[in-house]
C-alpha cells in the first residue's frame, strides 16, 4: 500500500522530532506518537515494526517505512545489533484555497541514496538541539527526506522494466549463439538478425552478462569443442575446431589454450573419454 501526502505550500510541518536509536542486543522499543506521522529508516541490522494497521513490517538495511498519522503507536523489535532513525512530524491542515503540492510517498521502500537520507535526518537532529530550532528549516528537511523516498520509489519502478528488457535481449543473443556458434558469426550478424543496432546490442549484452558478445561466442564454441574433443577422439583437432566454428586450426588452438590453460591435445590426455548417450549420432550438436 502506498501513502500519498499532500504538502501544503503555506503550512510547515509541526512537532518535528528526530532520534537515533542504536541497539546492541535483542530489544523491543515502543514508539509513541500522538497524531503524528512517522518515518523509520533502518541503517544497519533487521528491524521489525508493528504499526497498528499495517501489521508486522520487516525493514532490512537501507529500507524505510512511512507510517501515516493515526496508525501509531508502534513497537520496534530487533533481534540483532541495529541502527535506526525515527522521525516524527505533524502537518497542519492548510487553509481553504491554499495551494497544495502532491507528493506520492511509498510506505515501504529501499532507499537508493542512504547516505543522502542519513545526512538529512542527522541535520534534523542537530537542528532540534539548537536553543531556538527553526521551524522553516525543520519543514524543509522533512520535505527533502520524503522527496528522497519518493525518488527511490520511482527509481525502483524504472529499474525493473529496464532489467527485464536487458535480460530479454541477452537471452535472445544467447539463443542465437547456441544455434549458430559453428557458423562464422559476429555482433553485426546477430544484430541484423535480431533487428538491433550493433552498438546498442553490444552495450545491452555487456550490461546484463558482464561480457562481450564476441566473448560469449568464444565461450560457447570452447564449451562445445571441449566436449567434442572427448566424444570424437578419432577426429583430428583441426576437424573439431572446424566443427565448432574455427576454420583456422592454429587460431583454435590459441583460443582453446587461453580459455582452458591447456592445448586441445593436452585436454584429451588429462580427461577421460566421454560416452555418447544411446540414440545420439556422431557429430550431433547440443
Amino acid at each position: 500500500m502506498d501513502e500519498c501526502l499532500r504538502l501544503g505550500c503555506r503550512a510547515a510541518f509541526e512537532g518535528v522530532h528526530a532520534e537515533h536509536l542504536v541497539t546492541e542486543r535483542p530489544a523491543v522499543v515502543p514508539v509513541r506518537a500522538r497524531g503524528e506521522g512517522l518515518l523509520l529508516f533502518s541503517v544497519h541490522g533487521e528491524v521489525i515494526a508493528t504499526p497498528r494497521v499495517h501489521g508486522e513490517v520487516v525493514l532490512g538495511c537501507n529500507e524505510a517505512l512511512l507510517v501515516a498519522p493515526g496508525r501509531t503507536p508502534l513497537d520496534i523489535r530487533v533481534s540483532t545489533p541495529s541502527e535506526v532513525y525515527v522521525v516524527r512530524f505533524r502537518q497542519p491542515h492548510a487553509g481553504r484555497g491554499a495551494p497544495r503540492a502532491r507528493l506520492d510517498v511509498p510506505d515501504h521502500v529501499m532507499v537508493q541514496r542512504p547516505g543522502r537520507l542519513t545526512s538529512l535526518v542527522r541535520r534534523l537532529i542537530d537542528e532540534a538541539r539548537q536553543p531556538a530550532p527553526s521551524r522553516a528549516v525543520q519543514h524543509h528537511l522533512v520535505v527533502l527526506a520524503l522527496c528522497e523516498l519518493a525518488r527511490s520509489s520511482r527509481a525502483a519502478q524504472h529499474a525493473q522494466p529496464r532489467e527485464a528488457v536487458l535480460e530479454s535481449i541477452a537471452s535472445r543473443v544467447d539463443a542465437f549463439v547456441a544455434a549458430h556458434y559453428h557458423e562464422p558469426i559476429g555482433t553485426p550478424d546477430i544484430a541484423r538478425e535480431l533487428h538491433y543496432n550493433p552498438d546498442y546490442l553490444e552495450r545491452a549484452y555487456r550490461l546484463e552478462r558482464r561480457m562481450s558478445i564476441r566473448g560469449a561466442i568464444h565461450a560457447r564454441r570452447i564449451k562445445e569443442a571441449s566436449a567434442q574433443l572427448l566424444l570424437q577422439r578419432g577426429m583430428g583437432v583441426a576437424e573439431v575446431g572446424a566443427l565448432c566454428g574455427y576454420a583456422d586450426a592454429g587460431y583454435f588452438r590459441r583460443v582453446f589454450k587461453r580459455a582452458t590453460n591447456m592445448t586441445p591435445h593436452g585436454w584429451r590426455l588429462v580427461n577421460p573419454e566421454l560416452h555418447r548417450p544411446a540414440g545420439i549420432p556422431a557429430g550431433a550438436r547440443a
